[in-house]
């Protein structure tokens, strides 16, 4: 009976895992000639995002949502309704999109770390440590969201 019970609790924790990551939609902002936004969109296409790119640069849809300049990278996302500013791990997407957190823009990994997801190729240099914020709806942020 126990040998069930844990095959029920993975067959749904698969489950769930599969929904998430099944067809999620990424509209990105960007330039067209960065390299590493293309390296993040192709490593998100990875993990079954299905990306729709906008070639003509992120400068106005951050200043639509009017967050603080100091968050911002060289690519912004919209991901179910959520900022994803930057070079964010697939990990904290999903957890943004599963939390749900109210009052929150989204989350950014601010500037280009060295190690993030596509800034991560040997010929950018040594890995540096980074973190993901929030996005308050107030466009400021005092909160990390995960540590790298």
């Amino acid at each position: 009976m126990a040998f069930i019970k844990y095959i029920f609790i993975f067959a749904t924790v698969l489950f769930k895992f599969s929904f998430l990551q099944a067809d999620i939609i990424a509209n990105v902002w960007k330039s067209p000639t960065c390299q590493c936004c293309n390296e993040w969109i192709d490593y998100i296409k990875k993990h079954k995002f299905k990306v729709y790119s906008n070639n003509f640069g992120n400068k106005s849809i951050r200043e639509k949502y009017g967050y603080d300049e100091k968050l911002s990278s060289c690519h912004t996302a919209i991901i179910q309704g959520y900022i994803v500013e930057g070079h964010v791990p697939v990990e904290d997407i999903l957890k943004l999109i599963e939390i749900k957190p109210k009052n929150v823009l989204g989350i950014t990994v601010p500037n280009m770390p060295i190690g993030s997801p596509g800034m991560d190729h040997p010929s950018y240099g040594k890995k540096q440590s980074f973190d993901v914020l929030l996005i308050k709806k107030d466009g400021s942020t005092t909160e990390i969201f995960n540590r790298y």
